[in-house]
């Protein structure tokens, strides 16, 4: 109990949790929408898990090539190239959303949406570093309330979000970009409440 209370208490940890939490709540505001979208704007029912593979795509190659370029940048500075790219992405679809009415062409969809699950890989691979590197010997503990907190964030981000799906791209876009922008403004926060050790990543990024 102490232990979770010290845990919870460290500023940097909470605020990355929240932000991780973030992020996994976009992915599951696809997943909980994504085949009666692709059913309502696009019809597409019996080939819909060819689409769905595609773009989990973008994770696996995300994860992929974030191993290998995690050693030379570091986890701070990749995660925060995720961040960017995913609400990139999710303006991006706004915009396309807002100029077609909703119902951007499929290809649009499938590029953006791509790039968006691509960042959301990177982001993946490194936010659970971030927010372990502190934590010392309570990083089991820590692990687990990590990955509940953040569990529970990205749950009620995805219903109160979710209850807003109106048969459109437009809901899928908003998670995108309010969770990119929301969480890159919470690990910037978190960045500023780190030990000076640690405050190079500001000044490089």
């Amino acid at each position: 109990m102490l232990n979770g209370r010290r845990i919870l208490s460290n500023r940097r940890v909470t605020l990355l949790i929240v932000a991780t939490g973030l992020v996994f709540g976009a992915q599951l505001v696809y997943l909980s929408t994504a085949a009666d979208l692709f059913f309502d704007v696009y019809g597409i029912a019996d080939t819909f898990p060819f689409y769905f593979a595609v773009l989990a795509t973008g994770i696996g190659l995300a994860s992929f090539l974030n191993a290998k370029l995690v050693q030379r940048f570091g986890a701070d500075s990749m995660a925060r190239y995720g961040f960017v790219g995913l609400a990139a992405a999710g303006l991006a679809m706004l915009a396309a959303s807002g100029f077609w009415d909703g119902r951007p062409p499929l290809s649009v969809l499938m590029l953006l949406a791509f790039s968006a699950f691509f960042a959301i890989g990177v982001l993946f691979g490194n936010l659970n570093a971030m927010a372990m590197r502190s934590l010392g010997q309570v990083a089991g503990l820590g692990a687990s309330l990590i990955a509940s907190g953040s569990s529970l964030i990205a749950t009620l981000f995805a219903i109160g979000l979710g209850a807003f799906y109106d048969g459109t791209t437009l809901t899928l876009s908003a998670g995108f970009f309010l969770a990119g922008i929301s969480a890159l403004a919470l690990a910037e926060l978190a960045v500023w409440g780190m030990p000076p050790r640690w405050r190079p990543y500001a000044r490089q990024l």
